[in-house]
Parts: C-alpha cells; sequence; structure tokens
C-alpha cells in the first residue's frame, strides 16, 4: 500500500521509440538463446512517464525504474506468475534492494542492473544505461504506481537482439499490472493483504480484483512508454555463456498460465 510508504513507490515503465510493443507484459518474451549478434552493447533505457489518464490522485510519482538484462532462462516477473518478494517489494513500496538481491541470487542468469531515478511528478522521464550480450540479450524492468496498492507498470524479456544484429531502437508502452499481494482498490487504500496471494494480472476492461480507477470507458489507456536505445558499437567482448540451454538456474516460481497473446512489434536493426 502506498499512500503511507511516500515517494519510494510507483509505477510505470515507459518505453517510446520506433518499435511498439501493444499492450500485454507477454510482448517480447524471449523463447530462447537465438542471438548470434557479437559484442557487448551498451544501451539507454528511457521511461518516460504519461499519467494524464485517469487524473492522477494527490502526490503522484513513480518510484526507481529497477531491472535486469539476463538471459532466458530468468524471469523477473511474468503474467499469471505469483509475484516474488523482490516484486511485492517493489509494487507496494517502491523499494528495489530485494530485486537487487534476487538478481544476484541468478548468478550467470542476468547480467547488468537497469536502475533509473525516481519521478517525482505524475509526468516526466528518467534514463539508465545497461550492458547486453548475445547470452543475456532480454530486458525485464518495473516501477511502481504511486500511490497504489500494488500496481506497477513493466517490460518482461524484452528481446534486443535481432538473430545476428542488435537493435537500435525499441519502444513499449507501459501498461498498469495489479502483482496480486494487496487487494486495496484504491490509490490509497489501507494495506490489506491478499491471502493466498494471486497471480500478477494485468489491469484492463477485465480485471475482476482491481478497481475501475485505472480504466476509462471500460478501458486501460498506457501510462507511458519504455525506450531502449543502442548506444555506440558494441564492444568486442563476446560475454559469458550461462549455460542457457539446459537453464542450470530456473526461477523460483514460474508461470502459473502459458502466454497466449502475440506480440505486435516492429523495430529498427
Amino acid at each position: 500500500m502506498l499512500p503511507t510508504k511516500g515517494l519510494v513507490g510507483l509505477v510505470a515503465i515507459l518505453v517510446t521509440g520506433i518499435a511498439m510493443l501493444q499492450p500485454s507484459s507477454t510482448d517480447a518474451q524471449d523463447t530462447g538463446c537465438g542471438c548470434t549478434a557479437s559484442g557487448t552493447p551498451n544501451f539507454k533505457m528511457t521511461f518516460t512517464a504519461q499519467w494524464t489518464d485517469p487524473t492522477p490522485p494527490g502526490s503522484p510519482h513513480w518510484s526507481w525504474p529497477i531491472g535486469t538484462s539476463h538471459s532466458a532462462c530468468y524471469i523477473m516477473w511474468r503474467d499469471g506468475m505469483l509475484a516474488s518478494p523482490g516484486i511485492q517489494s517493489m509494487a507496494e513500496t517502491g523499494g528495489y534492494t530485494t530485486l537487487q538481491s534476487e538478481f544476484r541470487a541468478a548468478g550467470s542468469q542476468t547480467l547488468d542492473e537497469v536502475r533509473g531515478s525516481l519521478i517525482f511528478s505524475a509526468n516526466g522521464s528518467t534514463t539508465a544505461t545497461f550492458t547486453a550480450d548475445r547470452y543475456h540479450s532480454l530486458v525485464s524492468v518495473t516501477s511502481m504506481i504511486a500511490p497504489s496498492p500494488d500496481w506497477f507498470v513493466g517490460v518482461d524479456s524484452l528481446d534486443l537482439c535481432n538473430g545476428s544484429s542488435w537493435k537500435q531502437s525499441v519502444t513499449v508502452n507501459a501498461y498498469p499490472w495489479d502483482a496480486g499481494t494487496d487487494s486495496g482498490l484504491t490509490f490509497s487504500a489501507s494495506d490489506a493483504v491478499t491471502n493466498p496471494r494471486e497471480p500478477i494480472a494485468e489491469i484492463n476492461s477485465t480485471s475482476t480484483r482491481t478497481t475501475s480507477y485505472l480504466k476509462t470507458s471500460g478501458t486501460t489507456a498506457p501510462m507511458g512508454t519504455f525506450k531502449f536505445e543502442l548506444e555506440g558499437t558494441p564492444a568486442t567482448t563476446a560475454g559469458t555463456d550461462p549455460n542457457c540451454a539446459t537453464c542450470v538456474t530456473t526461477p523460483t516460481t514460474t508461470p502459473t498460465t502459458t502466454p497466449t497473446t502475440t506480440p505486435t512489434t516492429t523495430a529498427t536493426t
């Protein structure tokens, strides 16, 4: 629950760019280790918060966008998956230290942390740079919507590689998600622990456990964008193979549903 948890928490990981992944976080999930691109490129993430619909509550803000570049064997969060302690902390308070511990615990399946700055208003932007390689070509990021019970925006396993080359720019819409750990139905609701926890779910026109606060005329508008841009020429370092093919490290929580959406995305390579 956020109102009492101050400016630490909040939402929207936005991405704008040349490619637009439309609504759900199941967009862009990588299916394996198919990247053969060379080098260790640097990417810049820009999260642009555009909280104009619905009308923001008092003192709206966004938590630090937090995430990591990773292999296809690592799942930070996903539709239908129970939130890890790190995702719960991020979604309820905006904190990121537990997620950082989870990144480290994943060992060679994660590569480089992605962390932007707090946004102290409904609208604004923040950037962060990070490294990828052929074995860690995916990126996942989240940010809390603040204040809120456990609502956030995020990107799940966006692939920055296009076969043998690196994508130049990719932009993803930031839609709101419910972490399934707090049953509050308004932005400033008191803590109401969800017991048992429920799977992460997108807040949309079919949501049954979330309020209509984030919906307009029965639909949910994106609350911003995440944009990922290749910076310069990738270094020649090849990177370290985390043995992704056999998934030496597997997530402690696995999706309870199989993604059914097919991403509609275009990107410049």
